[in-house]
């Protein structure tokens, strides 16, 4: 064979073996995106069944696995709920994480645990503003008072040994055997010492669940579930912190006397209640 006819049949092969690489290329993206199409399509029309955490011995599970009856939500969340839905791209947040959690001040961290609850399928009474007598949620099973919770909001600072004491106080008197405080922040080491020992030498079944420890259970709620959440939580002003008395919210305030910054509340002088 003439060395030109020889080039040109190598050169056709070249070209007939790029064009095969090409096709096959093509067809493994388009199996790729047909199979992304096809997962999401059958995860929501044929959902997961929701998975216990590997945490499955804690307190808090056992408390839930327990035959929940399904309530009526919260009459403040089902009053959200009804509306439209907050825009996507107006959100700071698009999803749960810890800095979320702590970002939400105190009366929306108390509504989004006791939406949680309500979406477990358990009746709930959140307290209203004022003193709480040291609960916050009150869970009920067939019209059966089943435990307390006590919430705390924190950002950097640990929820101390005298909360849980006096939270333990709370349930000796009512007669109740689980309690659960659930905070956005920390335990500090004597409040998770003494829980400990509450847990072993008494009854009750006392459960402390920082912050990481709530995502863990929120992120075991089906998708639409953490998003009702999500969106729940992220309604409005969640940021600036509510008058503990008068339950509307506070203001930003500089003290005359050293200039520090503090929340106060907007119906001062007949409301003194502050925050720092």
């Amino acid at each position: 064979m003439p060395p030109s006819s020889a080039h040109q049949s190598f050169q056709q092969l070249k070209y007939v073996f790029l064009e095969y690489m090409v096709i096959a290329v093509v067809l493994v993206l388009l199996s790729l995106v047909f199979k992304y199409y096809l997962s999401r399509f059958l995860d929501r029309k044929f959902p997961k069944k929701q998975r216990k955490p590997k945490h499955s011995s804690s307190v808090l599970d056992q408390f839930l696995s327990e035959n929940p009856v399904k309530s009526e939500i919260d009459p403040n969340v089902a009053r959200f709920l009804s509306k439209n839905r907050v825009k996507q791209e107006i959100k700071e947040f698009n999803r749960w994480t810890l800095s979320l959690l702590q970002e939400i001040e105190w009366r929306r961290f108390e509504e989004v645990c006791d939406f949680y609850f309500n979406l477990k399928g358990y009746n709930t009474v959140l307290n209203n503003f004022g003193s709480d007598g040291g609960v916050d949620i009150r869970i009920s099973k067939n019209n059966h008072l089943l435990a307390f919770v006590q919430c705390k909001s924190y950002k950097n600072k640990p929820v101390g040994v005298n909360v849980i004491r006096e939270f333990v106080g709370v349930l000796t008197v009512n007669g109740v055997d689980y309690g659960f405080v659930i905070t956005s922040s920390f335990f500090s080491s004597d409040a998770i010492s003494y829980a400990k020992t509450i847990k072993s030498n008494t009854n009750f079944q006392l459960e402390l669940i920082d912050g990481n420890e709530f995502l863990k259970h929120i992120f075991y709620l089906s998708d639409y579930e953490q998003r009702q959440l999500l969106d729940f939580a992220l309604k409005g002003d969640y940021k600036t912190p509510t008058c503990v008395r008068c339950g509307i919210k506070m203001v930003r305030r500089s003290s005359k006397s050293n200039g520090n910054e503090f929340w106060g509340c907007r119906n001062y002088p007949s409301c003194r209640q502050i925050l720092h």
